[in-house]
């Protein structure tokens, strides 16, 4: 299924790219840029595309806690893909750069437990497929599980 998204999603990146391509009229440059496919938003539907290849959800402990992560990794070229990503679902994140084993790699990583309840469980909520909506879907539950162990137990007495 992401396949056809990506599919779908490649060839509207080509329309929008031949569209936006010099157009010279009457000797007057009309439109020119060549970078703008790269700046159009991608739909949610590409994000989860994206995240069922490249994205992972676990935990992580710091010192007694446990943390949820959420994290998209692509190889550095790509750095521009995960800023949209950031900008297509308003997230405050910045894009980590590193090398390893000769490799240039981009990483976007959501640890903050907001972001991840009001921003990252919505989206890809139904959206994913395969062994990453299982993955999510594990993930989300006991990122709630945490949620529910902080609150105050009530007893029926106080009530």
């Amino acid at each position: 299924m992401w396949i056809n998204r990506y599919i779908a999603w490649q060839f509207k990146h080509n329309v929008i790219r031949l569209l936006c391509s010099t157009v010279v009229h009457n000797n007057y440059f009309l439109f020119h840029n060549e970078h703008m496919a790269d700046t159009v938003l991608p739909t949610l539907d590409f994000i989860a595309g994206i995240v069922e290849t490249s994205g992972s959800f676990f935990f992580t402990k710091s010192g007694s806690y446990t943390l949820p992560v959420f994290q998209v990794k692509l190889v550095g070229r790509e750095k521009h893909i995960i800023e949209l990503i950031i900008k297509k679902l308003g997230l405050t994140e910045v894009v980590h750069e590193y090398l390893h084993g000769g490799r240039h790699y981009a990483v976007l990583t959501v640890r903050r437990r907001s972001t991840i309840e009001r921003v990252i469980i919505p989206t890809f909520d139904n959206r994913l497929l395969g062994v990453k909506k299982t993955q999510f879907n594990t993930w989300r539950d006991q990122f709630y599980k945490q949620q529910l162990a902080k609150l105050p137990i009530v007893s029926q007495e106080t009530q």
